[in-house]
């Protein structure tokens, strides 16, 4: 077994894999880097990132660092919104998109996590942008994990 350094990262895919195998309602979920290289995913879209890593002091003496951490992950859903002055449909699709994804991911546990999926206490969802007749929400969620140095 190799050291555990970078499960934040790893888990960005294993959330992308869920949410594009269980979240019917959405047509495209990919990572931030797909999505860099895709300039128009197929709306409604989620948009997989890691956001940070937060470390605790290192456990492990001085033959090995042992953290615990927080990775923190963002899931950024992107609708579209055209010709919808009030915002109502908008508000209405976001919603269901929104409660989909929460739903698959909190209480999941990805590979390489110590505990389940959590919204991030102290940023959890925010509206992101209005812009070109689309909206952005993101969720942060919290990701508990140990870094070890040694396997």
């Amino acid at each position: 077994m190799s050291p555990r350094l970078d499960a934040t990262f790893d888990a960005v895919e294993q959330i992308r894999d869920r949410l594009a195998a269980t979240v019917e309602s959405l047509k495209s979920v990919e990572s931030v880097l797909e999505a860099a290289r895709n300039r128009q995913p197929n709306l409604p879209a989620a948009i997989v990132y890691p956001v940070a890593d937060q470390a605790a002091g290192n456990l492990g003496g001085r033959a090995q660092t042992l953290q615990k951490m927080s990775g923190l992950i963002a899931v950024l859903h992107v609708i579209g919104a055209p010709n919808d002055p009030r915002g109502a449909n908008a508000r209405a699709e976001l919603g269901r998109i929104v409660a989909a994804t929460r739903g698959e991911l909190l209480g999941w546990t990805p590979g390489g996590a110590d505990a389940p999926l959590q919204l991030n206490p102290g940023r959890s969802g925010r509206l992101e942008e209005i812009a070109e007749g689309q909206v952005y929400w993101s969720d942060t969620y919290l990701m508990p994990w140990t870094l070890s140095t040694k396997p």
